[in-house]
Parts: structure tokens; sequence; C-alpha cells
């Protein structure tokens, strides 16, 4: 192990006499024991193909300062000639801190770093990105249309505010090859207490006709009501909803109308997010393909409160169509209590409460960005 990091330290140091002294599966222990993509990069150049197979993505896991330094790195780092990865790479996860000066830049870096994995023959299925703004993606179309040729997974986190019609503006540029989405926005100012009708309809359809996965966490009464313009909005394989439940009080029946209109009659696993007792009186009745609800959020806050969380999670339930399969549903809080009420489902409802798993990576994700902004809402 001591002679791998001494290997390490010299290849980052930059002597290159030693390449070609060493076995490539010694190169192959040198590369795993960086580990982290970065200074993998850096340290091995990645001049060993038998290395290649076992990455498919760029992921800088920690947030970065966005500054011309960073910026020049990463363009650096991915159009050196001895980066070989390129062709390979299926996932670029870039998230930096905000910072408003050097967001165009890094933009430029990204753009062309996806336009050279295509013209290396690759194709970039997923992308995660934070902090920058819709907008600004909108006005690339370069770099939207090397994106619509083969993307399939969108991640995309805004914690300055609230841009729908830029949002559906991109989703139609990707929606025909997109199979997952993952929305976060939060919004800036004071809560709406009543929808927000969109003064301007966005003017063309979002077709997305291979999407079968959607993460929504935006607030009910900016963002929804645009993807409810009719005939806007076309989800007709979607299977997997998660829904995070923000501003609830004030948005509880715009809530109802996205799941009627965009969500019922194709979804099968349906996720709940909710703080205390801020969940709705969802109707579920139109759901006839539904197999499992999860409820992830807390539900004891006090007595009181928990009791009335607890019958609601039942009766929301109890809407839910019989469709003679058990349907799953799981309350992950431990100290959720089963109400008596709940004796009339038993015949056609399986009760999973208190597991535990795994966060998925956009929840993981969406968390490591709250913590690292001094401005932003709870979720």
């Amino acid at each position: 192990m001591r002679l791998i990091e001494k290997i390490s330290e010299r290849r980052q140091l930059g002597s290159e006499s030693m390449e070609s002294m060493l076995p490539p599966e010694l190169w192959d222990r040198v590369i795993d024991h960086c580990r982290d993509d970065k200074p993998t990069l850096f340290a091995c150049s990645l001049v060993r193909k038998s290395w290649l197979p076992r990455t498919r993505s760029i992921l800088f896991l920690s947030p970065q300062t966005l500054s011309e330094t960073t910026v020049a790195e990463f363009s650096l780092l991915l159009e050196s000639p001895h980066c070989t990865i390129i062709p390979l790479v299926q996932a670029i996860a870039f998230l930096p801190r905000w910072d408003a000066g050097q967001r165009d830049a890094f933009l430029g870096a990204l753009e062309r770093t996806i336009a050279r994995i295509q013209s290396s023959g690759g194709a970039l299925k997923e992308l995660s990105t934070a902090m920058v703004l819709p907008h600004e993606i909108v006005h690339r179309p370069n770099l939207l249309n090397t994106l619509s040729q083969s993307l399939t997974s969108f991640s995309f986190i805004v914690m300055m505010g609230n841009d729908p019609p830029s949002i559906l503006e991109i989703l139609s540029l990707l929606g025909r090859t997109l199979q997952t989405v993952n929305l976060y926005m939060e919004p800036t100012g004071f809560v709406l207490r009543r929808a927000r009708d969109p003064q301007t309809p966005f003017s063309h359809k979002v077709s997305m006709p291979e999407l079968r996965n959607l993460t929504m966490g935006c607030s009910e009464n900016t963002v929804l009501p645009w993807f409810l313009t009719p005939g806007i909005l076309e989800l007709p394989r979607l299977t997997y909803l998660s829904l995070w439940l923000k501003n609830i009080l004030f948005g509880e029946e715009v809530v109802q109308r996205f799941l009627n209109q965009l969500c019922s009659r194709t979804v099968e696993d349906l996720v709940i997010r909710f703080r205390y007792s801020n969940l709705p009186a969802l109707d579920l009745s139109r759901f006839t393909s539904l197999r499992s609800i999860k409820f992830k959020g807390k539900t004891r806050r006090s007595d009181e409160q928990s009791a009335n969380t607890y019958e609601k999670i039942v009766n929301i339930v109890a809407t839910t169509p019989s469709t003679g399969a058990k349907l799953v549903v799981t309350v992950t809080d431990p100290s959720f209590e089963l109400p008596h009420s709940a004796s009339r489902l038993l015949d056609r409802v399986e009760w999973i409460i208190g597991k535990e798993e795994e966060k998925l990576a956009f929840e993981t994700m969406v968390q490591l960005y709250r913590k690292s902004c001094t401005v932003f809402a709870p979720v």
C-alpha cells in the first residue's frame, strides 16, 4: 500500500518516466487507490484502457466553489488529450456553490465537454446540476441540442427561485429521450397563499413519451399551474412519482389536479414526502394502476397533530380503488402508530412501518445543497 501511495504521489507531481516501467496491473491498483475521480484523472491520465470500463461517471461529490480556478481546472481536466475516458462517460454531476460571476464560464466548459463526448462516439445519459438558473441553460441552444441526442436522466436543483417557463422549455427540448426527471426548486420571497395561474401560457406542447420516473420538489402554487395548462404536458408512460409537498397548506387543490390530470392513469408507485401535519386530504380514487404508496416524513410533532396525521394517511389509502392485489403502503417514520380505523383496509392493504432504507441519490444531492446554502426553506 505504501508503494502505491508513493507511485500515486510521484504521478501527481508529473513524473512521466515511471509509466513505461510499471505493468498495467500495478497501474490499476494505483488508480483504485486514488478512488476519487478528480485525483485519479490528474494522477493517472487514464492511459490504461483496462481501467476504463470500471467507471461511467465524472462525479465531484463535494460542492466546489465556482471560481476562475475551478472552472479552468474542470476544463483542463476534461479537455486534456490524456483524458481517454471521455467516449465512455455516461453521467456528469457537477454541483458548484453559488457564484454568479462564474456560472457562464462553467456552462461553456460543460457545453464543450458534452460536445466532445458526442464527437468521440460517446453518449451522455445522465446530467445533474445545481445553482445554474434555468434560463441560462435555455440560452445555450447548442448545449440543449447535444443533450437531446442521448440524455435519459436530468436532475436540476435551483435554490434561488422558480422559473417554470424555462423549465418547460428545457423539458420540451430534451423530452424525446428522457426517462427520469428530478426537479427541486426553492421559492424566493413570500409564500403565495393561492395558486398563480400563468399570465402567458406556455406556447407549445411538452411531450415526454419515454418518461417513467418523475420527482417534483417545487412550490405548488408557482410551478404546478404551468404544468396543468390544458394540452401542454404529456406523460403517457409515467409509472413512478415522488411528490415533495412543501407549501401544501395553500396548494392542496393544485396538487390534486396535478395527480388527477397527469399521473392517475399510469402511476404504479407513489411517494409522498411531507412535513408533520402539512399532509393534505388527497383523493387517489383515480389511480387504477397503483401498487405501492410510500409516506416519507415526520408524523409526530405533538400528540394531537400526530393523531391527525395518522388518520390522514389512513384516509388517503382508503380512497385507492380495489384492484385485487394488495396495496403495499410504507410509512418510513418509526413513530407512526396505525389507527384502529385502518382495520377496514387490512384485507387489501399491507402496511410496512418504520422501514429504513438508503436515500436516493437525488435526495442526498438536495440535502447537500440545502446545507451549503445560507438561504433556504425547509423541505
